[in-house]
């Protein structure tokens, strides 16, 4: 549907330690898709799981 979408992945997250805790940086799925032709209906099933993986990742 977007060919060039793909430029946009693999997902890419920055994790670092800072003195209030662990933080983690990534692009969220709807900024990701906005400007594609790509709707988030599309992708709620697996680009956003990825999403709510790390954020719970990141939070144990």
């Amino acid at each position: 549907k977007d060919p060039a979408f793909a430029l946009q992945l693999p997902l890419r997250v920055l994790v670092t330690q800072t003195p209030e805790g662990v933080q983690a940086v990534f692009t969220d799925t709807r900024a990701l898709i906005d400007g594609s032709r790509i709707e988030y209906s599309e992708v709620e099933n697996t680009l956003a799981n990825a999403e709510k993986l790390i954020r719970a990742t990141v939070a144990q």
